[in-house]
C-alpha cells in the first residue's frame, strides 16, 4: 500500500468501505486532511475516550517538577514543568510527563558534542517537537542550542496540552531569569534564550493545512528563510498502528526541503510486530533511513533516528 502524502491525497480514488481491509485504509487516509476543513472522523474506536481524557485532565491539580541536565562541557540546563498531579492510568495524555520524554532529553544533552563538526545540524536553526505534551524535550533543546536556534515550534493536537506547554516554557524562563545574580547575566539570558522565537501551534499529523501553518512560522523566523526543520523531536508518540503513517508523513514533510534533517523518536514501551512492519513500510516509501541509536531494558526504552540521508547524523559509530 503506497504512502499518501499531503500532496497526493487529493488524487485518491473513492474506496468501497464494505471491505474491512479497505475500510481500514479509508480511516487512515481521512486522518491526513488536505481540504482545509475540520475533519471529525476518528481513526479508531478509542479516540472519543482520548478526547474525554484530555478534557478532564486539563482541570486536574498540578505539581511542579524540576529537571536538571549538564552538558559535556559543563553547562547546566534546568527545566521547570507543571504536570497533572494524579496517577495517569491507561489513557495518559500530554498533561503528564511520558517516560520517553526524559529519555530523549537526556540523550540530546549527552550526545550533543558527538555531532560531526562538518554537519550543519551541529547548530540547528529550527527545531520542531511533535506531540509535545508538557514540552520537556523542547525546553531542553531551547537551552541546549540557544546560541544558534532561530525558531522553536512546539506542537500538539490538544489545545489544553498546548497551553500547558506554553505555560511551562514561561515558567522555565522565569526560573532561569530569577537565578541570575547580576544585571549583565540577566541581560545575557534574555538575549540568548528569551529572545528566541518560540511558537505554539496546533498540529494534527498529516494535515496539509496544519503543516503549512508550521512551515509558514519557520519561514517567518529563519534567516536565511527556510521552510524546513533541522530536527523533529518526538517521544511516546506511537500508541496505535493507525498513527504511524500520518506521523512519519508529518516528520518527512517538515524535514524534506532541507535534505539533511533528522527525526528522533523515543519510546518507553515495545511496539508489536505489526507496528514495526508498518514503520518499516512507511520508511521505505518515504525514503527514510532508520536506525536504533539507544536501547535499554530489552527494547522497552529505545530511541530511533530517521534520516533523509543514508548516513546517521547524531549517533556515533
Amino acid at each position: 500500500m503506497p504512502i499518501h502524502t499531503p500532496e497526493t491525497l487529493n488524487d485518491l480514488p473513492v474506496t468501497d468501505s464494505s471491505s474491512s481491509e479497505e475500510a481500514s485504509s479509508v480511516s487512515l487516509n481521512k486522518a491526513i486532511d488536505t481540504t482545509g476543513e475540520e475533519d471529525t472522523t476518528t481513526t479508531d474506536e478509542g479516540s472519543g475516550s482520548w478526547e474525554l481524557s484530555f478534557m478532564f485532565e486539563a482541570e486536574l491539580p498540578l505539581r511542579r517538577e524540576q529537571y536538571q541536565f549538564e552538558t559535556p562541557d559543563g553547562r547546566r540546563l534546568k527545566v521547570v514543568l507543571d504536570t497533572a498531579d494524579d496517577e495517569p492510568g491507561a489513557l495518559q495524555s500530554g498533561h503528564y510527563i511520558w517516560p520517553a520524554s526524559k529519555l530523549l532529553a537526556d540523550y540530546l544533552v549527552e550526545n550533543y558534542y558527538n555531532l560531526p563538526q562538518q554537519q550543519q545540524l551541529l547548530s540547528p536553526a529550527v527545531v520542531v517537537e511533535l506531540g509535545a505534551g508538557c514540552s520537556l524535550c523542547s525546553c531542553t533543546a531551547w537551552q541546549l542550542w540557544a546560541q544558534a536556534l532561530q525558531c522553536l515550534v512546539v506542537t500538539d493536537h490538544d489545545p489544553g496540552t498546548l497551553e500547558r506547554a506554553r505555560n511551562n516554557h514561561e515558567t522555565t524562563l522565569e526560573d532561569l531569569l530569577d537565578k541570575e545574580s547580576s544585571e549583565d547575566d540577566l541581560n545575557a539570558t534574555i538575549n540568548n534564550i528569551g529572545s528566541i522565537p518560540t511558537c505554539f501551534e496546533p498540529l494534527e499529523w498529516g494535515s496539509a493545512r496544519d503543516l503549512q501553518a508550521v512551515q509558514d512560522l519557520i519561514a517567518e523566523h529563519s534567516v536565511p528563510m527556510q521552510h524546513h526543520a533541522n530536527y523533529v523531536l518526538g517521544s511516546d508518540l506511537i500508541y496505535d498502528i493507525t498513527v504511524v503513517e500520518p506521523l512519519l508523513v508529518t516528520a518527512h514533510t517538515l524535514l524534506k526541503d532541507g535534505g539533511h534533517g533528522v527525526f528522533l523518536l523515543a519510546q518507553s514501551f515495545t511496539f508489536d510486530e505489526e507496528t514495526e512492519i508498518e514503520i518499516e513500510r512507511c520508511c521505505q516509501e518515504l525514503g527514510f533511513s532508520r536506525k536504533t541509536v539507544m536501547e535499554e531494558d530489552e527494547g522497552n526504552h529505545r530511541i530511533q533516528e530517521f534520516c533523509l540521508l543514508t548516513a546517521n547524523i547524531l549517533a556515533t559509530e
